[in-house]
């Protein structure tokens, strides 16, 4: 109950080429475990902004895992802000995945223009990202993004009043339409923008064998006479096309579905902060039907949302957006290892929370509150950095987080 009760408290309206190695300047020093990767590395983020257009925030990572100074590069289209019943609209988009690199391709949406934008990454220098095309997602308020290498297929969801997906296929010269916009379900509602973060949805993912591709709605904790659980929403791929309809499923402790990282082929690590779950679970999906394995309760947790995966600790993390802890959990058993402490200079002495989270070899890079950078490096379980982004805005405009390159550089 600690968990429905911490996040009822956030929602009172719903209840009434070659770098320099060294440390960067201006964020902080690094000191991890980590190796220097052979043609560089970066992590990128989104700018999001209602009154010009979105920005793609690109930093170098050093040898030591730590980020250099932020590189902005303009999306070419507006933001755009949901409707947030959030005492603390920290985290607004509710998503996860608003930014995906693949192969040396980064894709990224404006909400605010309803678009989907595609970038090349150059290799020599992976903060310097190109503009290549910029395509309407036939739809309202795109918030998650999910690339297929292997089908070379991009696929955008939209989250507003005309929930849909919306794949395109992807060329060294662009995006071309891949079939029309797929229908969520029939009982999604929504406003534009999105009213939320109950019943708004989470993510776009594919599976890592690229045979489905995987929609995540949350639920309601607080409809009568019980809560209604989150949705997962399969869409089969056959011959590189995707199902028109998807498989809608749901588990009932599941309610508050929030994001997903995928373990193997088949299995997820999921949060879910509220009710039946009081942190995560991990989910098979074989026989392309979700199947909770294992129930991972976080003591303490205040609203565990954002997910990851190392594959080479095999562990599975979830960050908490309330509290400067991540958790820990056994890819493989669920069981829950001993948790990660880090340090976010918040208001007035206060901790802020951890957001959208992504990993490169053994290091966590995590949006946090109020307004930075969190880095952890995983094989020591301390923190090696803490880079202050308030030159750049405040926590409310920064979403997304994804590294180049996507696969391991070290062993």
């Amino acid at each position: 109950m600690r968990s429905f009760l911490s996040l009822a408290a956030l929602l009172p309206a719903v209840l009434a080429s070659p770098f320099p190695w060294g440390p960067p300047s201006g964020g902080g020093g690094g000191g991890g475990s980590g190796k220097p990767p052979a043609k560089g590395a970066a992590a990128y983020f989104l700018k999001n902004t209602n009154t010009s257009d979105n920005q793609l925030v690109s930093m170098a990572i050093a040898s030591d895992g730590s980020l250099g100074k932020p590189v902005l590069t303009s999306t070419g289209g507006k933001g755009a802000f949901p409707i947030s019943t959030l005492a603390t609209p920290a985290g607004i988009f509710f998503s996860q995945s608003i930014v995906t690199v693949g192969g040396n391709y980064l894709f990224t949406v404006n909400p605010g223009a309803g678009t989907i934008v595609m970038f090349t990454i150059n290799t020599a220098d992976p903060t310097d990202v190109k503009l290549v095309d910029t395509k309407s997602t036939n739809g309202d308020f795109p918030t998650s993004v999910a690339y297929s290498p292997d089908l070379e297929l991009v696929c955008a969801l939209n989250g507003g009043s005309k929930g849909s997906v919306q794949c395109f296929k992807v060329a060294a010269s662009g995006l071309t339409k891949h079939g029309k916009a797929l229908p969520l379900y029939s009982g999604f509602k929504q406003t534009n923008p999105p009213t939320g973060p109950v019943d708004t949805v989470t993510q776009i993912s594919f599976n890592p064998a690229s045979t489905s591709l995987w929609v995540i709605v949350k639920g309601n904790p607080v409809t009568k006479p019980n809560p209604t659980p989150g949705k997962f929403l399969e869409y089969t791929i056959s011959n590189g096309v995707v199902s028109s309809k998807p498989k809608i499923s749901s588990i009932s402790d599941l309610i508050f579905n929030f994001g997903a990282s995928w373990i193997n082929d088949e299995t997820f690590l999921i949060s879910s902060p509220v009710f039946g779950v009081a942190g995560g679970a991990l989910v098979d999906t074989q026989g392309n039907t979700p199947r909770q394995v294992d129930n991972i309760t976080v003591v303490g947790e205040a609203a565990v949302c954002w997910t990851a995966y190392n594959p080479l600790q095999k562990n599975g993390y979830l960050y908490d957006a309330g509290r400067t802890r991540i958790s820990v959990v056994d890819g493989t058993t669920g069981k829950l290892l001993t948790p990660i402490e880090v340090h976010t200079p918040g208001n007035n002495g206060t901790e802020g929370g951890l957001y959208d989270t992504a990993i490169l070899d053994n290091y966590s890079y995590s949006l946090a509150d109020p307004d930075g950078i969190v880095v952890v490096d995983l094989k020591t379980s301390k923190q090696s950095q803490y880079f202050d982004l308030t030159s750049l805005g405040t926590r409310e405009n920064f979403q997304g987080m994804a590294v180049w390159p996507t696969t391991p550089l070290t062993s």
